[in-house]
């Protein structure tokens, strides 16, 4: 019985001592570290066939490293990798960049963490211009990672891309301005290859500044011109002018400081016009009392003549109405003279044909008697033959 109790204190003390002993081990020798979330990224671009791009590799949620090692995997096939350099975590005397395996190694040279993040490292890629892939998948894994005391560190890798484009536009504005007539346009147009992303138009301005050419003033002389209306933007002929009438002589043109105001006649117009019935009447009457019956006739067509320009002349003295008051004295008396004159005329006129007539009359019978003498001579002289005496 008490054989057994002391195996058994012996085994719990020997359990007891191998926990101890592993405990101290532990404690004594390396540990590994889970970095909660410790992670590499590669970044994502798009690049054309023989063109060159960079991508970068960054950490993120760095527990604190001493030392790391990371590789690079490819296409190769669409991308060479022409270089590789040291982002902002590590100093760059601390780095080593490998091109021609992909590989980047750091090491803190202070014996002390690295707890920073941001980019690790950067890869420069040219895309080959046989590469038949859309896009190119760029891997980055973990090689190795320790802190300071030796402990590994977990950090997941990470993968990113290039895509292969036809071209990466640098797209522009392009602007093609509005003429008077025609629309103009603004449009997006990539620089490289011309493909154009937006069209927008521009509505034609108009004729909006114009200038008037070719204006001639009008003379007494000469005809005048309003003048050609022309753009000054575009100088296209937008309007012809029209020809102006000569202007009025001064002799045809109303004078400045007459009155334009419209009176009726005055007094003496009135008495003027009865004065000129009154004559010619009065020369009527004389007419009718020296001259024969004929005389008579041809008097009363002058009466009626006479009477028929006094109407005009009445009809003329209240046109003068429409007149001016200088203008209407001097046309009426004017007008009355004319009238006085052209009666004296045709009196005279028909004088000196009645005096015409009369000659011819005489002339006739002076014939007549002479003829009637010379027949009866001749009668006389041929009876005094045959009787002998």
């Amino acid at each position: 019985m008490q054989e057994r109790k002391t195996c058994e204190r012996i085994r719990i003390i020997a359990v007891i001592g191998m926990i101890f002993v592993l405990i101290m081990t532990i404690a004594g020798g390396k540990t590994r570290v889970q970095a909660a979330g410790a992670a590499l990224s590669v970044s994502s671009v798009s690049a054309e066939k023989g063109g060159t791009v960079t991508v970068n590799v960054s950490l993120s949620n760095n527990p604190g490293i001493y030392g790391i090692k990371v590789k690079t995997e490819y296409d190769s096939s669409a991308l060479q990798l022409k270089s590789m350099s040291n982002g902002n975590v590590f100093p760059v005397s601390e780095a080593i960049c490998n091109e021609a395996k992909g590989v980047y190694v750091a090491n803190s040279s202070d014996f002390n963490n690295v707890t920073g993040n941001g980019i690790l490292f950067i890869l420069e890629f040219k895309v080959l211009d046989g590469a038949d892939a859309a896009s190119c998948n760029v891997f980055v894994k973990l090689e190795k990672a320790q802190n300071v005391d030796g402990g590994k560190i977990d950090v997941s890798g990470g993968s990113g891309k290039v895509t292969v484009e036809k071209c990466i536009h640098n797209k522009k504005t392009q602007t093609i301005a509005a003429t008077c007539e025609t629309e103009g346009e603004t449009k997006v147009v990539c620089t490289k290859c011309g493909e154009v992303f937006e069209k927008n138009k521009i509505p034609a301005t108009g004729h909006k500044n114009t200038e008037i050419k070719n204006k001639v003033d009008a003379t007494t002389t000469t005809e005048g011109y309003t003048g050609d209306t022309y753009c000054k933007d575009c100088g296209k002929l937008i309007a012809s002018g029209i020809k102006i009438e000569k202007l009025p002589s001064k002799s045809d043109s109303p004078k400045s400081d007459e009155k334009t105001e419209v009176k009726k006649p005055d007094n003496n117009t009135t008495a003027t016009a009865k004065n000129t019935e009154k004559k010619t009447e009065k020369k009527t009457s004389d007419s009718k009392k020296t001259k024969s019956k004929k005389t008579k006739e041809n008097t009363a067509e002058v009466a009626k003549t006479s009477e028929k320009a006094t109407e005009k002349a009445t009809e003329k003295a209240s046109e003068t109405e429409l007149v001016t008051e200088t203008e209407s004295e001097t046309e009426i008396t004017e007008t009355t003279e004319q009238t006085e004159k052209k009666d004296t005329m045709k009196d005279t006129k028909k004088e000196e044909v009645k005096k015409s007539s009369g000659v011819p009359k005489a002339a006739a019978v002076v014939v007549v008697i002479a003829v009637i003498g010379a027949i009866g001579a001749g009668l006389y002289f041929f009876v005094m033959k045959k009787t002998g005496r």
